[in-house]
């Protein structure tokens, strides 16, 4: 992707097509250089618009960098995660030949990506063609063990695509999670060089076939009379109140330990792998939306659910939805089934009645979370 560089005073973007297409532009503020001010970003959109440019879409920004891009209008579509971790003490490692990366290690390389790294990383052939190729030094190394070729491209900047659109970059001294459905290459002629793992997600965790089935608790939210709220407060107020709601909300996420899916508009999809922990989440979140002035459901489901890339599907699925359907103002609905798996736990529930949902056969008994 070509970029050019664009100066207002002392602000400087770097700004250009996104992945090829025409209608979309992508802008970013250079890693050593100030937080763009407000004027410069909306200035720069101008520039763009007059170019033919649609949409705009950024890096990866902090909080003092994006405070500029919000107040020009942009609004926030994902959180990148940046985590730490001392590498003091750490086990030793069983001795590898280190060597540069070829051609010839290409098949082997892709399959190993594909195997170990299905769920959280993707490389495809012409990514690995220009980790080969774009400095004299090569970003691609390869580790030969017994158990075969692992993957090892520590500098630089790595640009990553994702499938939706979102973009960010990830500059050195960096931690990192990126979901399924992306691609990647290198900003710039420095090598990126990363230890990568599976995924701070799943590490220390056994593999899962995609196509395995795990048990987990899903839950589902929605704000309460939405489209009656976007009316009465305007479409501006009402991004920045989904915004807040959606920044509290995945906060109580990363407290109990939940894993965001997707978001439904007005609400989220996440699963756990504690159906305490779901009702506790689900409790605060509804809690976090009241203190906000608004009113959410939730839907608690425990059952057997398919991960597919960062997607999850099955039943149990369905069926927390389906609970969260019947659920009222401010009210947390509990299946029986995850009902069952609170004993012991200290969570108080009061029953909920039985209730018909729809797709699924017979009637299920409710249970009303109180917190």
């Amino acid at each position: 992707m070509s970029l050019d560089l664009v100066r207002w005073g002392t602000d400087r973007l770097r700004v250009g097509s996104w992945r090829g297409d025409s209608r979309t532009a992508y802008i970013a503020p250079l890693a050593d250089g100030a937080p763009a001010a407000t004027d410069a970003v909306r200035r720069c959109c101008t520039v763009l618009g007059e170019r033919g440019y649609e949409t705009a879409i950024t890096a990866a920004l902090g909080p003092a960098e994006s405070r500029g891009f919000i107040e020009a209008g942009f609004d926030v579509r994902e959180r990148l995660h940046l985590l730490a971790h001392d590498l003091h003490d750490l086990a030793p490692v069983p001795p590898s030949e280190l060597r540069r990366g070829r051609r010839s290690d290409r098949p082997a390389a892709l399959v190993v990506d594909g195997r170990s790294f299905d769920a959280f990383w993707r490389l495809d052939d012409s990514g690995f063609e220009e980790a080969l190729g774009a400095t004299p030094s090569s970003r691609f190394r390869v580790a030969t063990r017994d158990e075969g070729v692992v993957g090892y491209a520590i500098s630089g900047v790595m640009h990553i695509a994702m499938d939706d659109g979102l973009s960010v970059d990830i500059p050195a001294g960096s931690a990192f999670d990126i979901p399924a459905g992306h691609d990647a290459w290198v900003v710039g002629r420095a090598p990126w060089v990363a230890v990568v793992w599976n995924s701070l997600r799943s590490y220390a965790l056994p593999p899962i076939n995609p196509a395995e089935r795990v048990l987990a608790t899903v839950v589902f939210t929605d704000i309460v009379e939405s489209t009656a709220t976007l009316e009465r407060i305007g479409d501006a107020a009402w991004r920045d109140l989904l915004i807040a709601h959606n920044e509290r909300l995945r906060d109580d996420l990363n407290v109990f330990r939940g894993r965001e899916v997707t978001t439904t508009g007005d609400g989220f999809l996440a699963v756990f792998d504690s159906a305490s922990r779901a009702v506790e989440c689900a409790n605060a979140m509804s809690s976090s939306a009241q203190a906000m002035g608004l009113q959410i459901r939730v839907g608690v489901h425990t059952g057997e659910v398919e991960f597919v890339g960062s997607n999850v599907r099955g039943v149990a699925v369905h069926a927390a939805l389906r609970v969260m359907s019947q659920a009222g103002p401010n009210e947390v609905l509990v299946s029986s089934t995850t009902a069952d798996l609170l004993e012991g736990a200290g969570l108080r529930l009061t029953d909920a009645g039985s209730h018909k949902l729809k797709g699924l056969g017979g009637e299920r008994r409710l249970f009303r979370s109180v917190a």
